[in-house]
């Protein structure tokens, strides 16, 4: 018998070892089929696996070369982005001044697990659309594999900052991508939307990204009373970063960006102050920067701009005329937990519909008797995942749990960790490069 030299054999090894932990951390035995493959490459050498290089050099050909490096770097990105790490864009000022449009991030796939592609077909590196269109798909509904998420470092804590895929879009109208359907419907109605537009419905996983702060976690109660976050009856303790509008009267002088950077007061790149009257203006300010500015010389009045709760609004959550809620007084909400079992009736129908039939995937229709599940009388209902209430930390200026509900955990995408770019489109290179930004952890 050939002696195996002992570099190769601690090749196999380390090889068949990887292939047991992997196999282990996916909980799929059918991955131990590739031991054999590994062995005849490593040890025996009997099957010609790369066949497209030269069979007496080894070597490949000039264009084989390039298609090979190519597709090694590919599948090692393609690995990366699905078990590590992948990278986002902020479009939006919702997060300010946590994130600030423009940045970059890099978000950790193993803080809570990465979840595995749903639909696994797709153009390399795209999310939904195909780069230069405006609504052509980029994946193939088939195979649609059923959700599943690996172990990872750890559970999502409050004040995580998250990114997930949109719970409220799962619907979406190809002429008006950026329009929320399901408001469209409650403003035009089922029929009128149905008729004068193209509806496309898309898997989870290639549902758009958000990202906002947890602050709500499965089994807790989240109230919002005059702006203030509620858990569990507690105030919220909030990050220094939280922006809120304040109505400011001043005397005989306007505000600017100049005046406040002479008190000492910075405010975010894209931040605007809008005059609503003769000395009125409106400013989002952190609670920090709205005490230091009330006690300026200029400044007669300063107050936080809070929708009174007599005015409902009908986007907000659960969209029910019953609630009278709006974007600041909002609840009580019992944020669902997995195994949580909650009777059938007029409120709980109300406040979790929508979860219900999108999230959990049940059939309930109201009967003049009760209620049925999938068709079957039903006194109560069990949810099958956990849920978590997300909010922009600029709260005025935020689309976030209050107007679309809880997020179900297998819309979880990972936790942002690092800013690794920070670009202001308003300005020109080399200045519009925010250099104190750059690799900022948060």
């Amino acid at each position: 018998m050939k002696k195996i030299p002992l570099l190769r054999l601690a090749g196999l090894l380390t090889t068949l070892a990887l292939l047991v932990l992997f196999t282990w951390w996916l909980e799929n035995p059918w991955l131990l089929i590739l031991a054999p493959v590994f062995f005849d490459m490593i040890i025996t050498r009997r099957v010609r696996w790369a066949f497209w290089r030269k069979k007496h050099s080894g070597r490949p050909g000039p264009a084989a070369e390039w298609v090979e490096a190519i597709t090694g770097a590919v599948i090692v990105a393609y690995l990366i982005r699905i078990f590590l790490v992948e990278a986002f864009t902020i479009p939006t000022p919702s997060m300010e001044k946590t994130l600030y449009t423009g940045d970059y991030l890099f978000v950790s796939k193993l803080a809570y697990g990465p979840r595995l592609p749903i639909t696994p077909l797709a153009f390399p590196f795209t999310h939904n659309i195909l780069p230069f269109t405006r609504n052509t798909p980029s994946y193939l509904d088939w195979p649609d594999l059923p959700y599943k998420r690996l172990e990872g470092f750890g559970e999502v804590r409050r004040n995580d900052i998250l990114v997930f895929n949109f719970p409220a879009g799962d619907s979406v109208i190809l002429e008006y991508p950026e329009y929320n359907y399901y408001d469209m419907v409650q403003e035009y109605g089922n029929t009128e939307v149905s008729k004068r537009f193209r509806i496309h419905t898309r898997p989870v996983d290639r549902r758009d990204h958000y990202v906002k702060r947890c602050v709500g976690l499965p089994g807790d109660t989240l109230t919002i009373r005059a702006g203030t976050v509620y858990i569990n009856g507690a105030p919220l303790e909030e990050p220094a970063e939280i922006i809120h509008r304040y109505l400011i009267e001043t005397f005989r002088r306007p505000l600017s960006r100049s005046l406040f950077n002479e008190w000492g007061i910075e405010l975010s790149p894209g931040q605007r102050i809008r005059q609503t009257g003769p000395m009125l203006f409106q400013v989002s300010l952190t609670r920090a920067q709205a005490a230091a500015l009330s006690v300026k010389e200029h400044i007669i009045h300063i107050k936080p701009m809070i929708t009174p709760d007599s005015i409902p609004n009908p986007f907000v959550y659960p969209h029910d005329t019953a609630c009278q809620w709006n974007s600041d007084h909002f609840g009580p909400l019992l944020i669902p937990a997995r195994g949580d079992v909650i009777p059938l009736n007029d409120d709980t129908w109300r406040l979790y519909r929508f979860i219900l039939e999108h999230h959990e995937g049940l059939d309930i229709q109201k009967t003049g008797k009760g209620f049925t599940v999938n068709g079957k009388p039903a006194g109560s209902v069990m949810f099958r995942q956990n849920y978590y209430f997300m909010l922009g930390d600029n709260r005025d200026n935020s689309s976030d749990s209050r107007f679309w509900g809880p997020v179900p955990e297998n819309h979880l995408v990972g936790k942002a960790v690092l800013i690794w770019l920070s670009i202001d489109r308003s300005q020109k290179f080399p200045g519009n490069i925010r250099w104190e930004r750059m690799l900022r952890t948060l």
